[in-house]
């Protein structure tokens, strides 16, 4: 059942796109369990895949998880992997974003099949490794690239998302409040000509 689910849950997301020009597929809440060899050469058609998605799928292992080239980031929240899980990721040559929240993943050593990886965030929480103390600074040293764990860098700052741009909105939008003044200048110019048109 959760076979054909997932084949057709595929075929709704892309409808005539042609699997090379698919960017994301999400199959979140789809009861899956583990990844069969026909859903991993299923999805190994879609190589332009950048986002992928198997929230809440009760996955307890990543067997026959595909090899996709391209893929940047993976979410693998509320699911009941453990790191015995992560080496089927270590194919994901361009994985830059991994989350793994609500999983079970115990200690900053079971990362280490990720540590090949150019992953730049990794999210960790509502794992057992998210309870010890100085959790953060150990994921840091496993996995050399990482610049955020948990919305945190390296020295305890906090990060925003990148997705923000508030303050260039509103820089634009200043200048955009000095153009109307412009236009009604243009605007009297405009009427003083005409007057001394009248007059000639």
């Amino acid at each position: 059942m959760a076979e054909a689910q997932f084949l057709e849950h595929i075929k709704d997301q892309t409808e005539d796109q042609k699997p090379k020009e698919v960017p994301e597929l999400e199959f979140d809440d789809i009861e899956i369990g583990s990844l069969t060899a026909k859903m991993k050469k299923e999805l190994e058609k879609y190589t332009g895949l950048q986002f992928l998605s198997f929230n809440g799928c009760g996955l307890t292992s990543l067997d026959n998880f595909p090899n996709l080239p391209n893929l940047e980031q993976l979410s693998l929240d509320g699911n009941q992997l453990t790191g015995k899980a992560l080496s089927a990721l270590a194919s994901l040559k361009n994985l830059k974003v991994l989350t793994l929240i609500e999983n079970q993943i115990k200690d900053a050593n079971e990362l280490k099949p990720l540590a090949s990886l150019p992953l730049e965030h990794i999210e960790l929480a509502e794992n057992e490794i998210a309870k010890t103390d100085g959790y953060r600074a150990k994921v840091f040293e496993v996995i050399k690239t990482l610049e955020v764990v948990d919305g945190f860098d390296k020295e305890g700052n906090e990060v925003q998302d990148d997705l923000e741009g508030g303050e260039d909105d509103d820089d634009d939008g200043e200048e955009y409040e000095e153009e109307p003044e412009e236009d009604e200048d243009d605007d009297e110019e405009e009427e003083k000509s005409k007057k001394k048109q009248k007059k000639k």
